[in-house]
């Protein structure tokens, strides 16, 4: 039986991000759904983890393998939290299991950092997208590339769902509930990811229960981008254990 397989975009991104993965993901059924609010995909409200799973879930197979990345990652870990009978296997990239940084949480993006993605968003949207792409690439080679690629696989979203979605990000925290995360679970982050630092993959590795990490050297946050190939062939085997 052919398995299905969602692939979960990140935030201000299009689900076109995941075309090279999934070409590489040969004789699986595998589909990048939009997050509620971008491209055709209708908002949902209130916009939060729990109706935001609730929405692709419903949409979904009865079971089915997640490969989250960034803000997908947060989406899938509270997938597989709450539908641990739906969702088999877990894969998550530059993920973490909370974004933003507080007491007891060095491996976050500072507060004031966010206060200003939120300030910028309302009043510069694109220039926000040119310098988040270009935080994206950052540590990779041939950076300057990768911020166009990257930049041109920006979401085609309404503000208010581009917002909403932050809110997420920055609300987001499931660290004490992955303890109880039975699933198989493949980490796969960049050594230089500037946006969600490597220590919060090393964390997550270290604290669910069935978790195996890998670590690009040399990438940053936008593996699906960057490391297209190797990373779906390290899925791959990891779907198939």
């Amino acid at each position: 039986m052919t398995r299905a397989v969602a692939l979960l975009h990140g935030w201000a991104m299009s689900p076109d991000v995941w075309t090279a993965v999934k070409e590489n993901l040969r004789g699986r059924e595998a589909y990048a759904p939009a997050l509620p609010g971008y491209g055709a995909a209708p908002m949902c409200m209130p916009y939060d983890l729990d109706t935001v799973v609730q929405a692709l879930s419903e949409s979904a197979p009865a079971e089915v393998d997640v490969i989250g990345w960034s803000l997908g990652g947060l989406v899938a870990l509270q997938w597989a939290l709450e539908k641990p009978l739906q969702v088999r296997k877990l894969v998550l990239l530059g993920a973490t299991p909370r974004f933003l940084a507080a007491d007891g949480w060095p491996h976050g993006v500072a507060p004031a950092v966010w206060r200003i993605f939120v300030r910028e968003l309302r009043q510069n949207p694109d220039a926000l997208m040119r310098r988040f792409s270009a935080l994206q690439a950052e540590g990779e080679e041939d950076s300057k590339g990768l911020t166009k690629r990257i930049y041109a696989n920006r979401a085609q979203a309404a503000p208010d769902a581009l917002q909403a979605s932050l809110n997420v990000l920055a609300a987001g925290d499931v660290r004490e509930r992955v303890r109880a995360l039975q699933q198989p679970v493949l980490l796969l982050h960049g050594e230089r990811d500037a946006i969600t630092p490597l220590a919060a993959a090393r964390w997550l590795s270290e604290t669910l229960p069935r978790a195996a990490l890998q670590v690009y050297e040399g990438a940053g946050h936008a593996l699906p981008l960057s490391r297209a190939a190797a990373c779906a062939e390290r899925i791959r085997r990891f779907l198939d254990e």
